[in-house]
C-alpha cells in the first residue's frame, strides 16, 4: 500500500502541475491503479513460480505496467472500448487474480523497506527532471510554447484515440471512421485510461503522465536487474552513472543524434522499453544462475512484450537475450569458439552486403553506407570531413565499416573504452560468467543493425538502426559502472552502512543532486538538432485559441475537417496540434504522409477524402458547403488565412477568429 501510494502521488503531482484541479477522485485513481499494477506483476512472477526477486516491488510494477498496457491493446483497438473502461475490467481479474494467490504473496519485510526507500527516490528524482515537461499544456495555453519536442502532438493524438470518447468511436483520429494502422501502443494505454477522470486533453496526458511515467518505470526495472547484479547499494550508484553523468552527445564526438537522456525524453517509449529490459533479463539470471525454467519462460514472455511497448528495443534485446540462453548450454571454452565465429561470420557476411553481393537488399533496402555518412554529418564538422576523406582513399566499403565501428564511440563514449577494460578485468580475476555475455553480444546485435536493418515502412532510414540505441547504452553504463564500483570495494563500504547510514546518505546524495541540476532540461537537444526547431517551438497562438473554443463548443461525435493545404501537412501542423489539444476525430489529415505509409485500400479511402475537401474548399456558397460536410457526419470546419474556401474568402461568416485561423460551424446555417 505505501508502495502504491509513491508511486500513486508521484502521478497526481505531474497531473497537478499539468493545470488538474476538479474535484478529488483523480488524486486517488493513479494510487489505486498502481496498486493494481504491482499486484498484476507480483502475480505473473509468482505464476511463473519466481518468489523471490530484488527490487521485488520495482520489478512487480513494471511487469504488471507491461503486461497490462500490451493487455488493454486488443479492447481498444479493436472494440473502440476506452482506456478507462478497459482498465477498469482488467482490474477485475487482477483482483481475482490476487485473491487466488494470496497465501503466496510473501515478501522480505528488510527488503520491502528498502524497495520504498528507492521508490521515493526515483519518484523525487522523476518528478524534478521532469518539471519542464509536465507544465507543457498550461506554458502552451499561457505562452503559446511547446515544452517538449514536436511529435508529442502526435503522442498526444494516439492517447486521446483511446481515452476521450470524443475519439474512441472513431477509430484512427486522422481518418475518422477508418482502423488504426498497427503500431506497438502499449505505452499509449495507461495515460489514456486516466483522460475522463482528469479531463486532460492527449497532449497534457502525454507530457505529464506518458513520459514520467515511463522514466520511472526505466528506473524501476535498472534499479531491479542491478540489484540482482551487484546488491542494492551499489545499484542506486550505479543508476547515478546511467542518470547524471554527461552522455556521449556531450563530450569527445559530440553526436547530439545518439544523446541518451535526449533520446529517452523524446521518445517516451523508450524508458518503458528500458524497464522492461532490465526486469526480462533480471528473469532470465534465475535461468542462468539456478536453471529455473520459470524463469527463462518469463524472461522469453516480457522480452516478447516488447514488440508491442517499443519494437525497436526488440531488434537488440532479443537476438542478445536468445544468444545468452544458447551460451548458457557450452562450456566456456566452447562459448569463446562460437562467439568468436559467429563475429566473424558476421563480419564477413557484412562486408559481402557492403560489396553488393546481397543484390539491392544493401543499396536499395539497408543503406548502411548512406546512413552512417549521414550520422557523422550530425556532428562537429572535422569527423564528417575525415570520414570524406576516408572514402575518397579507401572507398565506401571499408569505410562503411570502419565509420560503423567507430558508432560505438558515438554512441557510448569513453564507455566504449571502459566498458571492454572491464570485461577484460573480469575474466583476468575469474568472474566473468555466462550472464555477461549478454552486454557483448547485444553491443554485436547492435552494430548488426547500423548494417542491416532495412529502411522503416515510413521511409526513415534510421527507424530499426538507432533507436535501440538507449538500451545499449543503459546497461553498458549500467554494468560497467558497478564493474568499476566493485573492483575500487565501495560495493563492500556501502553494504556495511546501518540503515540509518544508508538512508542519510540517500537524501544527501538527492538534494546535492537538486542543487546541481536546478536549472538542468534532459530532454533539450543539443548540436545541430536544435536547429531543426523542434523543441520549445512557438505555436501559432490562434491555433491554441482555436482548441480553447473548440473544448468548450464541441460534442461528443463531433468532427473536424481541416481546410485547403492544411490537411495535407505532416507532423507539426494545425490538424494533428488541434487533434492533441481537443480530441476531436479529423475527418482526414496528414494526407500526405497517410499515402506513403498506410496501405492500398486506405489510401484509396484518403484520396477519395481529399476530393471530397476539394470539393467543399471550392463550393459555390456556404449553404452548399455545409451541406456537403454535414453529409459526412462533419460539423466543424477549420481553415487558416492562407487557406481559406471559395465561400467566403474573408473568413466574415465564422463562428470563431483568432489571429489567422477561422472555424465553421455546420450545424449552423
Amino acid at each position: 500500500m505505501l508502495f502504491s501510494l509513491i508511486v500513486g502521488a508521484t502521478v497526481d503531482v505531474l497531473l497537478w502541475l499539468a493545470g488538474v484541479r476538479t474535484g478529488f477522485v483523480w488524486l486517488l485513481v493513479p494510487v489505486a491503479a498502481a496498486g493494481i499494477l504491482t499486484l498484476a506483476g507480483e502475480v505473473l512472477f509468482l505464476s511463473f513460480g519466481i518468489s523471490s526477486l530484488r527490487g521485488w516491488l520495482p520489478a512487480s510494477f513494471v511487469a504488471g505496467t507491461s503486461v497490462t498496457s500490451v493487455a488493454m491493446i486488443a479492447p481498444t483497438f479493436f472494440l473502440h472500448w476506452t482506456a478507462q473502461n478497459t482498465f477498469l475490467g482488467w482490474s477485475g481479474l487482477v483482483i481475482l487474480a490476487g485473491v487466488w494467490a494470496r497465501h503466496r504473496l510473501v515478501r522480505n519485510a528488510a527488503m520491502v523497506l528498502t524497495d520504498l526507500g528507492a521508490a521515493s527516490l526515483f519518484s523525487i528524482f522523476v518528478v524534478f527532471f521532469s518539471l519542464h515537461q509536465a507544465v507543457t499544456l498550461p506554458a502552451l495555453m499561457t505562452k503559446d510554447i511547446l515544452q517538449v519536442w514536436d511529435d508529442y502532438f502526435i503522442h498526444g493524438m494516439v492517447v486521446a484515440s483511446f481515452g476521450d470518447p470524443r475519439a474512441t468511436w472513431a477509430g484512427d483520429i486522422m481518418l475518422s471512421g477508418s482502423p488504426q494502422a498497427f503500431y506497438h501502443y502499449g505505452i499509449f494505454m495507461l495515460p489514456a485510461a486516466l483522460q475522463p477522470v482528469t479531463g486532460l486533453c492527449g497532449l497534457g496526458l502525454a507530457t505529464a503522465v506518458m513520459l514520467p511515467l515511463g522514466l520511472l518505470v526505466g528506473l524501476f526495472g535498472l534499479y531491479s536487474l542491478a540489484a540482482e547484479w551487484a546488491g542494492v547499494g551499489t545499484a542506486l550508484l550505479g543508476l547515478w552513472l546511467v542518470c547524471l553523468l554527461p552522455d556521449a552527445s556531450r563530450y569527445w564526438m559530440r553526436n547530439p543524434f545518439y544523446g541518451f537522456h535526449w533520446s529517452v525524453y523524446t521518445s517516451p517509449g523508450a524508458g518503458y522499453a528500458i524497464g522492461l529490459c532490465g526486469v526480462s533479463f533480471g528473469c532470465a539470471l534465475g535461468w542462468l544462475r539456478g536453471r529455473q525454467l520459470g524463469a527463462l519462460l518469463l524472461s522469453g514472455f516480457l522480452t516478447f512484450l516488447l514488440v508491442m511497448i517499443r519494437a525497436h528495443l526488440f531488434l537488440l534485446m532479443a537476438p542478445a537475450l536468445a544468444g545468452t540462453i544458447v551460451l548458457s548450454f557450452l562450456n566456456e571454452t566452447w562459448r569463446k569458439r562460437i562467439v568468436m565465429a559467429g563475429c566473424l561470420a558476421a563480419f564477413v557476411l557484412t562486408i559481402l552486403l557492403l560489396n553488393g553481393k546481397f543484390g539491392r537488399y544493401g543499396s536499395e533496402r539497408a543503406q548502411p553506407f548512406t546512413y552512417i555518412q549521414w550520422v557523422y554529418t550530425m556532428g562537429p564538422d572535422h569527423y564528417a570531413d575525415l570520414f570524406g576523406r576516408s572514402v575518397q582513399h579507401f572507398g565506401q566499403p571499408f569505410s562503411a565499416i570502419v565509420g560503423g565501428i567507430g558508432m560505438l564511440p558515438v554512441t557510448l563514449g569513453f564507455w566504449a573504452i571502459l566498458f571492454p577494460l572491464a570485461i577484460w578485468w573480469e575474466g583476468r580475476h575469474g568472474r566473468f560468467k555466462v550472464e555477461d555475455y549478454f552486454l557483448p553480444l547485444a553491443t554485436v546485435a547492435y552494430l548488426l543493425l547500423i548494417f542491416w536493418a532495412p529502411i522503416a515502412y515510413n521511409g526513415t532510414l534510421d527507424e530499426y538502426k538507432q533507436r535501440s540505441f538507449v538500451l545499449l547504452y543503459a546497461l553498458v553504463v549500467l554494468w560497467t559502472g558497478l564493474r568499476l564500483i566493485g573492483a575500487v570495494g565501495i560495493d563492500r563500504y556501502v553494504a556495511s552502512w546501518r540503515p540509518a547510514v544508508s538512508a542519510m546518505t540517500a537524501a544527501a546524495v538527492l538534494l546535492t543532486t537538486v542543487l546541481l541540476y536546478r536549472n538542468t532540461d534532459p530532454g533539450s537537444p543539443v548540436g545541430k538538432i536544435v536547429a531543426w526547431n523542434a523543441y520549445d517551438k512557438k505555436i501559432d497562438p490562434g491555433v491554441v485559441q482555436m482548441a480553447v473554443f473548440l473544448n468548450a463548443n464541441a460534442h461528443p461525435k463531433d468532427m473536424i475537417a481541416v481546410g485547403g493545404k492544411g490537411a495535407y501537412e505532416t507532423n507539426s501542423c494545425a490538424t494533428v496540434e488541434l487533434a492533441s489539444m481537443t480530441d476531436l476525430p479529423v475527418y482526414v489529415g496528414r494526407i500526405d504522409f497517410q499515402l506513403k505509409t498506410r496501405s492500398p485500400q486506405t489510401a484509396q479511402i484518403i484520396q477519395e477524402r481529399a476530393a471530397e475537401m476539394k470539393m467543399i474548399d471550392g463550393a459555390a456558397d456556404q449553404a452548399k458547403a455545409f451541406e456537403q460536410l454535414r453529409s459526412h457526419g462533419i460539423r466543424w470546419y477549420v481553415c487558416s488565412g492562407s487557406n481559406m474556401p471559395s465561400w467566403d474568402r474573408v473568413g466574415k461568416r465564422s463562428v470563431f477568429h483568432a489571429d489567422s485561423t477561422y472555424v465553421y460551424d455546420a450545424a449552423k446555417e
